[in-house]
């Protein structure tokens, strides 16, 4: 007993006296403007309550990749905050795994295999491409923080509860972005400055967040309670992506819809209601979006316009196929000639790529290979998340890397098909639908494997989904 409490006495002295020395590093950084320290002092306080909790790190981990950008851009914060959440999860990751060594537990490492398939392609395309190390290994840091993420919390004794509440603060987070939108286009006029807490200003995320939100709020609402919240708060996120000038969003939610249409489930009479508020979804989305998005109607202006669906039709095949000076500036144009590019190259080319690290855009100015700051390659606009990742590490490395969210697409189909309660099997349906975005928004419109927040988010609620299937035989509590 006597020596438990002075051990725990020590234990509290210990910490004391670390956080009083960092107090003092850190003040002497403000002082001097010196912003690593700053940095390393901040992850250091905030990496102890790694070791006491398992929520609080993915909680601080969050806010940073919702808010960070957006507290930079106010001046508020050092460009090296944002560095905080990938350093959080590499910390996670280490804990996740020296406490199964020192249990002895067997180590998960899921989808394990794909990465090593990944790093032998990346190796040969380095070999043979005679791309920098720096560039290779900003490469993979890019493709592979998230999926670190993945391996930390499936390694990690985490209880429903903690997911609960992880989820909860989640929807918070995501609702959020809505009134935000709102305000930001009351000061700067619909666009991609009227989006989220996420950013400053940015298009993609306005095109696939409520992609996102589509997918679990038509699954909560027939698989988990018919509340009328879930179709309003649909359309809020609808609103969200119009307001931040979104296109897209006029041809992805039908899609989305469909495709869930397919995967659910349901008696007669709900296929009924659900055909009936998809199409609402589906007819709203398109007034809105000929309204208030005016490069889709000829007048290119707001409220009483021409819906012309010849106009829109050539708008969209100009867009998509645009070649400006033999450089291609459109998504389907891109994609022929990141084709061109590679074939040029031969067979190495199609299968290797021009190098891991060759076309990346990273905060290390010098380190900058991206076409803006090169021009070494004729692209103006237009790179999908397929051809970003092809144009390194070849077609082989693309499929290879992209077959994940393949797999994990099986895996959330199947464990929607298991799961018995209806809040977790509309989790699991939601799940279904986010994988699907997540893919075939690589595939045709933007890299969204590359930004901050979304795969973050994507690859937490996957690890969740396995965590689930794990325990399901477990006695659980109940969902939100």
């Amino acid at each position: 007993m006597i020596a438990s409490l002075l051990s725990r006495r020590n234990l509290y002295l210990i910490v004391s006296f670390c956080l009083v020395l960092s107090g003092l590093i850190l003040g002497m950084a403000i002082v001097q403007e010196n912003y690593y320290i700053m940095f390393g002092v901040t992850t250091l306080v905030i990496g102890i309550f790694i070791f006491r909790s398992n929520t609080t790190p993915l909680i601080i981990i969050l806010f940073v990749v919702f808010f960070g950008n957006w507290i930079q851009e106010l001046g508020l914060m050092p460009p090296q905050f944002s560095w905080l959440a990938e350093v959080l999860i590499v910390l996670l990751f280490c804990k996740a795994i020296a406490a199964k060594m020192l249990r002895k537990e067997r180590i998960k490492l899921k989808y394990l295999w794909i990465l090593i398939s990944f790093l032998v392609v990346t190796y040969l395309s380095f070999k043979f491409t005679g791309a920098s190390l720096i560039h290779m290994l900003l490469y993979l840091r890019l493709l592979f923080r998230h999926y670190i993420l993945f391996l930390a919390v499936i390694n990690t004794d985490i209880t429903e509860k903690e997911m609960n509440r992880i989820i909860k603060l989640l929807i918070l987070l995501f609702i959020i972005q809505i009134p935000t939108a709102v305000g930001k286009m009351f000061v700067y006029g619909p666009g991609e400055k009227a989006i989220g807490t996420y950013a400053p200003w940015g298009g993609g995320p306005s095109t696939v967040i409520p992609l996102i939100a589509i997918s679990f709020l038509l699954s909560l609402y027939f698989l988990n309670k018919p509340s009328k919240w879930y179709i309003l708060l649909a359309f809020g996120f609808i609103a969200f992506g119009i307001i931040g000038g979104k296109r897209a969003v006029l041809f992805f939610v039908p899609l989305i819809i469909l495709f869930l249409a397919f995967f659910m489930k349901i008696g007669f009479k709900e296929v009924i209601k659900y055909a009936f508020i998809g199409s609402l979804i589906i007819l709203l989305t398109g007034y809105f979006s000929f309204r208030f998005l005016r490069s889709l109607n000829p007048e290119g202006g707001y409220g009483n316009v021409t819906v012309d669906l010849g106009f829109v039709a050539n708008y969209i095949t100009n867009y998509t196929t645009a070649v400006e000076e033999g450089q291609s500036r459109g998504r389907i144009s891109t994609t022929i000639n990141v084709f061109r590019i590679l074939s040029a190259q031969g067979a190495r080319g199609l299968f290797l790529g021009l190098g891991p690290g060759s076309y990346i855009k990273t905060r290390f100015e010098d380190l900058q290979s991206t076409n803006k700051q090169t021009g070494a390659l004729p692209i103006i606009y237009g790179t999908t998340g397929f051809t970003w990742t092809a144009l390194q590490t070849g077609y082989l490395g693309a499929l290879i890397y992209f077959s994940i969210f393949f797999f994990v697409l099986i895996v959330a189909s199947r464990y929607y098909k298991a799961e018995k309660r209806p809040y977790w099997k509309a989790f699991g349906l939601g799940m279904v639908g986010f994988t699907f975005v997540m893919l075939w928004i690589n595939m045709t419109y933007w890299t969204v494997h590359l930004d901050d927040m979304l795969p973050l988010v994507y690859f937490l609620l996957v690890a969740f989904m396995m965590k689930k299937m794990e325990n399901s035989e477990k006695p659980s509590d109940s969902g939100i």
